[in-house]
Parts: structure tokens; sequence; C-alpha cells
């Protein structure tokens, strides 16, 4: 058995999220992906995280709208890549990207407020 470094352990925990939220929306929304699709989604995701420098928090929030509502998603790690906090939230109102992002956004200061952070990237 291999034991993975620290990125590719990541890497590989991405990609299972990715499978398990294409595996959610297969099941309770009725859309499915095919493994490329699937594998698509997971790459950049897994390439493009860079972790904040040491005393830093990162808080990383996300927004997902469709017809049937607005999906919000905030995390926060540290320099090690610990994850300190996170939070998922949907609601049935359908709101422009553009204020879903800034809902978010609060969420995130929220998050930091509550972790009493002194230094936090977003």
């Amino acid at each position: 058995m291999r034991i993975l470094d620290k990125k590719a352990f990541e890497d590989f925990i991405s990609t299972l999220w990715i499978i398990w939220n294409s595996r959610n929306n297969a099941i309770f929304r009725g859309k499915e992906k095919d493994a490329y699709g699937i594998w698509k989604c997971a790459l950049p995701r897994c390439c493009r995280w860079e972790k904040p420098p040491k005393g830093v928090i990162k808080v990383n929030i996300d927004a997902v709208m469709n017809s049937c509502g607005t999906s919000l998603g905030i995390i926060a790690r540290d320099s090690d890549v610990f994850v300190l906090s996170g939070r998922a939230s949907f609601t049935n109102k359908v709101i422009n990207p553009e204020w879903a992002e800034l809902d978010a956004s609060i969420d995130g200061f929220r998050l930091a407020h509550f972790l009493n952070v002194d230094k936090v990237i977003f």
C-alpha cells in the first residue's frame, strides 16, 4: 500500500467530494454527469487552491444557483490545511449570481468573526 503525500490526499478527497455531490445530484435532482464530466469538475478544484501563510486563516466561499434555489458553501482552513469550520446551506429562493456570492461572503465574514481570528484571507 502506498502512502499518499499531502497534496495527493487533498486531490483524492476533493475528487471524492465531487463524486458524492454528483451522485446526490443524480439521485435527488435527476441530473447525471458522466465520468469525464465529474473529472473535469474535480480537476480545477484540486489544482487551484493555495494554502494561506503561517498564522493566517483562509475562508473560501461558493454559491450555486439553479431553478430550484441557491446553495452556499463556506470553509475555513489554516496554513496546515486543517479545516477549522465550514457551513453549507440551501434556500428555495432563486437569486442572481452576484447576490448569491454576496450572501456567501457575508456568511464567510460571520464565520471568521465566530472563529475570532485576526488574520483572514478570503
